[in-house]
């Protein structure tokens, strides 16, 4: 009994110290975005160049209908990698724009979910424009077959191949210790 009581009063005073110190989420902006390839910051209009999903409401922007086009051709070659940095502050952090909140489908299966920026499965690309998922296993999904899901999608969109311009530090690292 007196190890329960212990138990229930640190857990008490540890949801106390953890809602009082915490700071207030800090919106971000809904109207500008950075295109994925070509790094230009958007102001997002009715007339901003989008790929859409197939099952989703969700959109990426670009700033030109051609890098609209590049990412169709290529979408692995514009994700995050683990060798890239997201943007810095509060915007690598939540994306950017910020979808904190918005109902959106899910890009592979379609079903409607709440996006919580820090809980909700994404996959970030180059720029901090994020793609979200209800689940990991979608987002597996969206991994491995992009171009099932992607509106207009090249035929080749699914290659593993990394485009010209893009390198893998890794791959350049074991061949240097390789030599």
């Amino acid at each position: 009994m007196i190890l329960l009581r212990g138990y229930l009063t640190l857990l008490t005073l540890t949801t106390l110290l953890t809602t009082t110190h915490s700071t207030p989420r800090q919106p971000g902006s809904k109207t500008i975005a950075q295109c994925p390839v070509t790094h230009a910051i958007i102001n997002i209009t009715s007339t901003t160049p989008t790929v859409t999903f197939i099952k989703s409401n969700q959109k990426l922007y670009f700033a030109t209908k051609e890098a609209a086009d590049a990412y169709r051709e290529s979408p692995r070659a514009y994700w995050l990698d683990p060798y890239d940095l997201p943007p810095a502050g509060q915007d690598g952090k939540r994306g950017l724009p910020d979808m904190h909140g918005a109902n959106v489908s899910c890009a592979v299966d379609g079903t409607m979910f709440l996006i919580n920026t820090m809980e909700s499965s994404r996959v970030m690309h180059v720029g901090g424009q994020c793609l979200y998922f209800c689940c990991n296993n979608c987002k597996i999904s969206y991994w491995r077959d992009p171009a099932k899901f992607v509106q207009d999608a090249a035929v080749d969109a699914s290659s593993v191949r990394r485009p010209t311009g893009r390198k893998c530090f890794a791959v350049h690292f074991f061949f240097l210790l390789c030599i």
